[in-house]
Protein backbone atom coordinates (compact mmCIF):
# COMPACT_ATOMS: atom_id res chain seq x y z
CA UNK A 1 0.00 0.00 0.00
CA UNK A 2 1.25 3.47 -0.88
CA UNK A 3 0.51 6.46 1.31
CA UNK A 4 0.00 10.07 0.26
CA UNK A 5 3.14 12.19 0.54
CA UNK A 6 1.64 14.31 3.32
CA UNK A 7 2.07 14.49 7.06
CA UNK A 8 -1.05 12.33 7.44
CA UNK A 9 0.56 9.78 5.11
CA UNK A 10 3.77 9.84 7.16
CA UNK A 11 1.75 9.28 10.35
CA UNK A 12 -0.27 6.40 8.87
CA UNK A 13 2.85 4.63 7.61
CA UNK A 14 4.57 5.04 10.98
CA UNK A 15 1.56 3.68 12.78
CA UNK A 16 1.77 0.58 10.58
CA UNK A 17 5.51 0.18 11.17
CA UNK A 18 5.31 0.76 14.91
CA UNK A 19 3.14 -2.34 15.16
CA UNK A 20 5.92 -4.52 13.73
CA UNK A 21 8.19 -6.60 15.93
CA UNK A 22 11.75 -5.33 16.48
CA UNK A 23 13.29 -7.68 13.92
CA UNK A 24 10.92 -6.58 11.15
CA UNK A 25 11.43 -2.92 12.04
CA UNK A 26 15.19 -3.40 11.90
CA UNK A 27 14.86 -4.96 8.46
CA UNK A 28 12.83 -1.96 7.28
CA UNK A 29 15.45 0.44 8.69
CA UNK A 30 18.14 -1.44 6.76
CA UNK A 31 16.13 -1.02 3.56
CA UNK A 32 16.02 2.72 4.20
CA UNK A 33 19.79 2.83 4.68
CA UNK A 34 20.43 0.71 1.58
CA UNK A 35 18.30 2.69 -0.87
CA UNK A 36 16.30 5.55 0.62
CA UNK A 37 14.87 6.64 -2.74
CA UNK A 38 13.56 3.18 -3.58
CA UNK A 39 12.05 2.91 -0.09
CA UNK A 40 10.27 6.26 -0.50
CA UNK A 41 8.98 5.35 -3.98
CA UNK A 42 7.70 2.02 -2.64
CA UNK A 43 5.77 3.51 0.29
CA UNK A 44 4.57 6.94 -0.91
CA UNK A 45 2.52 8.22 -3.84
CA UNK A 46 5.06 10.41 -5.61
CA UNK A 47 4.55 12.06 -8.97
CA UNK A 48 7.18 11.63 -11.70
CA UNK A 49 8.27 15.25 -10.99
CA UNK A 50 8.74 14.43 -7.30
CA UNK A 51 10.71 11.28 -8.12
CA UNK A 52 12.89 13.20 -10.55
CA UNK A 53 13.51 15.93 -7.98
CA UNK A 54 14.52 13.37 -5.37
CA UNK A 55 16.95 11.69 -7.77
CA UNK A 56 18.72 15.03 -8.26
CA UNK A 57 19.33 15.74 -4.55
CA UNK A 58 22.89 15.83 -3.28
CA UNK A 59 23.97 12.29 -2.32
CA UNK A 60 25.34 13.51 1.02
CA UNK A 61 21.95 15.04 1.90
CA UNK A 62 20.14 11.83 0.93
CA UNK A 63 22.59 9.85 3.07
CA UNK A 64 21.80 12.09 6.06
CA UNK A 65 18.04 11.82 5.49
CA UNK A 66 18.32 8.03 5.20
CA UNK A 67 20.34 7.73 8.40
CA UNK A 68 17.98 9.96 10.36
CA UNK A 69 14.85 8.26 9.02
CA UNK A 70 16.19 4.75 9.64
CA UNK A 71 17.19 5.61 13.22
CA UNK A 72 13.83 7.23 13.97
CA UNK A 73 11.79 4.43 12.43
CA UNK A 74 13.77 1.60 14.01
CA UNK A 75 13.41 3.21 17.44
CA UNK A 76 9.74 4.11 17.01
CA UNK A 77 10.42 7.85 17.16
CA UNK A 78 8.23 10.45 15.45
CA UNK A 79 8.94 11.52 11.86
CA UNK A 80 6.81 14.30 10.42
CA UNK A 81 6.51 16.20 7.17
CA UNK A 82 5.91 19.96 7.02
CA UNK A 83 5.18 20.52 3.36
CA UNK A 84 4.21 23.76 1.66
CA UNK A 85 1.03 22.67 -0.13
CA UNK A 86 -0.10 26.02 -1.52
CA UNK A 87 2.71 26.14 -4.06
CA UNK A 88 2.71 22.46 -5.06
CA UNK A 89 2.30 23.29 -8.75
CA UNK A 90 5.39 25.48 -8.87
CA UNK A 91 8.46 24.45 -10.79
CA UNK A 92 10.55 21.88 -8.90
CA UNK A 93 13.58 24.10 -9.51
CA UNK A 94 12.65 26.33 -6.55
CA UNK A 95 11.96 23.46 -4.15
CA UNK A 96 14.10 23.12 -1.04
CA UNK A 97 14.10 20.19 1.39
CA UNK A 98 15.76 20.09 4.78
CA UNK A 99 15.48 18.12 7.98
CA UNK A 100 15.45 19.24 11.58
CA UNK A 101 16.27 16.58 14.10
CA UNK A 102 16.50 16.29 17.86
CA UNK A 103 17.40 12.60 17.56
CA UNK A 104 19.81 11.35 20.18
CA UNK A 105 20.87 8.15 21.88
CA UNK A 106 22.26 7.40 25.30
CA UNK A 107 24.08 4.14 25.45
CA UNK A 108 26.09 2.15 27.93
CA UNK A 109 26.68 -1.47 28.73
CA UNK A 110 23.31 -3.19 28.35
CA UNK A 111 21.46 0.12 28.02
CA UNK A 112 20.16 2.13 25.10
CA UNK A 113 17.79 5.10 25.25
CA UNK A 114 16.83 6.66 21.91
CA UNK A 115 14.89 9.91 21.90
CA UNK A 116 13.89 12.85 19.78
CA UNK A 117 11.92 13.67 16.67
CA UNK A 118 12.64 14.24 12.99
CA UNK A 119 10.84 16.74 10.77
CA UNK A 120 11.29 17.15 7.03
CA UNK A 121 10.46 20.57 5.62
CA UNK A 122 9.61 21.24 1.97
CA UNK A 123 9.32 24.82 0.76
CA UNK A 124 9.41 26.71 -2.53
CA UNK A 125 11.53 29.80 -3.08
Amino acid sequence: MKYPFTNAGFMALQQQFHQLDDQSLSTEANLIQTNFGQWLFLHFELSPKQQSFFSQLAPSAVALYACETAFALENRLMVSLDKDEKDKDKDEQGKIIWSVSSLSARSGINSFEPSGTLTFYIRYT
